[in-house]
């Protein structure tokens, strides 16, 4: 509709890409609309108008009215580390919500939602929108992916575009399904941290996805790991001429103790998601081919912090030789601002150790998973995530030997404790990074909400406690409330956007957003004059 004519001008469907639809009308004065009509022939009619356009307007969403939305630059605090030379993919677009389309065979779908703790692939063609753009990509692999969203009715999927094949440079990206998280933007609010902190991470943005038509809601768009995000990391995206190191990660109960050097002692899966505690998520390369890849620079670095150096005079020098220094502390500064109940400090999981090869194979250690923060925690009691002084944390101790040793050397506790004051000095920037990103999505939000979940087939409860008893037994969960608390609102008894961005909760396993973040910051500064 343009302008208050009730005229009708109609849309086709584009033949090689059949979810835009075009056509012409005369150019409006005042605004205009778009309607659609239902199977039913009933005419639905936007409730809102769009301002005019001269020539063409954008690739737009039925039903969303802003195209863009004014997003506050967040401020450089540190600047990245040496290591990091990263290509501006255009991957990540802050201030708008591009569209996936994902299309095949429907059995397929059905069978990976049907077997979700099962390992199934299955290939769809993909479609991606922008406002203006169009990527299409064939025979995407898709399969479910994370380990607690798999008890929440809205799925997390990996995509993997093959090894000719990737998106904005990109061979393999995350969809994460944000169930964990009523506010919707926790992780992007850390991801926006953690670069503002210079450190090596992913970066992280927002995306609407359909499969096979149907809609299934708002998702974190994010990388994978793997050499392509390592060329684009640290060699501006030259994967031919890259002299690359091993990337490890650390799973579960990665506490990076020695163990001796029996490299299988490291691979241990005898936890409760049956995971290896280390992964090698990458193998070297040089000039693009593949070499050997094993555990020992993970063993030498255990080893190291095993008798790590402290108040020697040559003490920082030996830190470094090992380790970037700076991307450990801004890491665990950020993991105590941040209230990250599922990291290295707190849960012995959730990072990885990449070897410069560049830097005489210096390790560089890279956050990841940022869902359990800011007052969201299925581990602990959402209450108990925030810290005054880093010496009251439970986990500073020997069983945690990096952050314990590393916070021994009388240099780095004094530049990680003003890491931490630097952060909560920026808390009126976070704020106002919370209320335009809420703005950005709150109607995707609303439309994300209203899908019915059907397609997914959970496990019976009795799965879940039988995971939570282990837990318990294996000293992971506490007495367990949080986790069943966790559980329970990540599936049906859910808390609205509003309230779990503004407003106060008070349940085991999360608090209001911006609830966590006062109550963390008066704690902090009342213990910090």
């Amino acid at each position: 509709m343009i302008d208050n004519d009730k005229t009708a001008y109609p849309l086709s469907a584009l033949p090689e890409t059949p979810y835009i639809f075009t056509g012409s009308a005369p150019m409006a004065t005042i605004g205009y609309k778009y309607t659609a009509k239902s199977i039913f022939g009933k005419r639905d009619i936007e409730p809102f108008s769009r301002a005019p356009v001269i020539n063409a307007s954008y690739n737009e969403i039925y039903g969303i009215s802003m195209n863009t939305y004014p997003i506050p630059e967040f401020p450089q605090m540190y600047p990245h580390l040496s290591s990091i030379n990263r290509k501006n993919s255009g991957l990540h677009k802050d201030d708008q919500i591009p569209t996936l389309f994902l299309s095949g065979s429907k059995s397929d779908v059905r069978n990976i939602h049907a077997n979700i703790y099962s390992k199934i692939k299955i290939n769809l063609d993909l479609t991606y929108i922008g406002l203006s753009e169009v990527h299409t990509l064939n025979a995407v692999e898709v399969k479910i992916s994370g380990r607690g969203t798999r008890f929440s009715p809205k799925s997390s999927y990996k995509l993997d575009f093959g090894k000719k094949g990737s998106l904005f440079g990109y061979r393999r990206l995350k969809l994460r399904s944000l169930s964990t998280d009523p506010a919707y933007i926790r992780e992007k609010i850390c991801y926006d941290m953690i670069n503002s902190f210079g450190l090596a991470s992913t970066g992280y943005s927002f995306v609407r996805v359909f499969i096979n038509n149907k809609p299934y809601g708002l998702f974190g768009l994010q990388e994978d790991f793997d050499e392509s995000w390592l060329a684009n990391e640290f060699n501006n995206g030259d994967q031919e001429n890259y002299n690359q190191g091993t990337l490890y990660t650390g799973n579960t109960q990665a506490i990076l103790r020695y163990l001796g050097e029996n490299e299988t002692l490291y691979e241990s899966v005898d936890n409760p998601f049956k995971t290896p505690t280390y992964k090698i998520e990458e193998a070297p390369r040089k000039s693009g081919e593949k070499s050997a890849a094993n555990f020992q620079r993970l063993i030498d670095f255990t080893k190291f912090l095993a008798n790590a150096p402290s108040t020697e005079p040559n003490a920082v020098a030996l830190w470094n030789q090992q380790i970037d220094t700076d991307s450990v502390l801004r890491s665990f500064a950020l993991e105590l601002f941040l209230g990250n109940s599922d990291g290295y400090i707190q849960a012995a999981t959730n990072y990885n150790l990449f070897t410069n090869a560049n830097q005489n194979d210096q390790l560089i250690f890279i956050p990841s998973d940022m869902d359990m923060t800011l007052g969201s925690s299925s581990l602990f009691y959402a209450n108990t995530t925030f810290y005054t002084r880093f010496e009251d944390h439970p986990d500073f101790n020997s069983s945690r030997p990096l952050f314990y040793n590393i916070l021994k050397v009388p240099e780095f506790k004094l530049i990680f404790n003003g890491m931490l004051a630097s952060a909560f000095k920026n808390l009126d920037l976070i704020y106002s990074r919370i209320n335009s990103l809420s703005g950005l999505i709150q109607e995707d939000v609303y439309y994300d909400a209203l899908i019915a979940r059907d397609y997914v087939l959970l496990p019976p409860f009795s799965v879940g406690q039988q995971l939570i008893k282990v837990a318990i037994k294996d000293g992971q969960f506490g007495n367990g409330e949080s986790f069943l608390d966790y559980y329970s609102r990540i599936g049906k008894d859910k808390i609205w956007f509003e309230v779990a961005t503004n407003g106060t909760i008070n349940r085991p396993s999360i608090m209001g957003l911006k609830q966590w973040i006062s109550i963390s910051a008066n704690s902090y500064l009342k213990a910090n004059n």
